[in-house]
């Protein structure tokens, strides 16, 4: 099958969001912990049940491999398209914050189908993704994106609205949830990722693969 480039980024920006909203329900399976120990009574509830442990992990780390990929695709060719510098330094912020989110999926996989590694690796690995530096740089690289976007009137009216505002908006709520609480975070991430983010995807996906045809 020869699909092109604009193929494989239009079905990246839907499907990868489609196997990140599945493996959502899969994560409330697991048992509350308390907060001073959250990560050691998450990994112990692991060892006991590694199917459950590991499919949303799976499912997540690669829906968020393929949609990671996507943007990345796609900034590299608007970059191409409108000659903007500046979207080279957003494929550098973006790939940034998809490495470190990768990296933390795979040792935390790693860390529970290896049940005598120690976790030190693990918690400063989640530590650096938690510290809000990976929300920081996905926020302003999503913000500058969505103003490229706006400024290069790539699609309809509507979609070139709501894809740009909505990038903006999920800008911010990453940035802000960077510098908040872990239950602001987590809510402002339930807004940001699951609600205005997907539908950015959807749209721009459909978007580019519309354009295609």
């Amino acid at each position: 099958m020869n699909l092109t480039q604009n193929q494989i980024i239009g079905w990246g920006l839907i499907i990868g969001p489609i196997l990140f909203i599945i493996s959502v329900p899969l994560w409330f399976m697991q048992p509350e912990t308390n907060v001073a120990t959250k990560l050691a009574e998450e990994f112990a509830w692991a060892q006991d049940n590694k199917l459950i442990a590991v499919i949303p992990i799976l499912l997540a780390g690669t829906g968020f491999g393929v949609l990671g990929t996507a943007y990345l695709m796609f900034t590299r060719q608007l970059q191409e398209e409108t000659g903007k510098a500046i979207l080279q330094v957003v494929f550098i912020f973006l790939l940034m914050n998809i490495t470190l989110q990768i990296a933390d999926f795979g040792v935390y996989l790693d860390t529970i189908l290896s049940p005598t590694e120690e976790l030190s690796a693990s918690i400063i690995l989640g530590a650096l993704s938690t510290t809000g530096l990976s929300d920081i740089l996905a926020g302003l690289g999503f913000i500058i994106l969505g103003k490229a976007i706006r400024d290069s009137k790539k699609f309809g009216s509507k979609s070139n609205t709501l894809i740009s505002f909505g990038l903006l908006i999920f800008g911010i709520t990453n940035i802000l949830s960077g510098f908040v609480s872990e239950d602001i975070s987590d809510l402002i991430g339930f807004v940001g990722w699951l609600i205005i983010f997907n539908i950015v995807n959807l749209t721009l996906g459909r978007a580019i693969l519309k354009g295609n045809s």
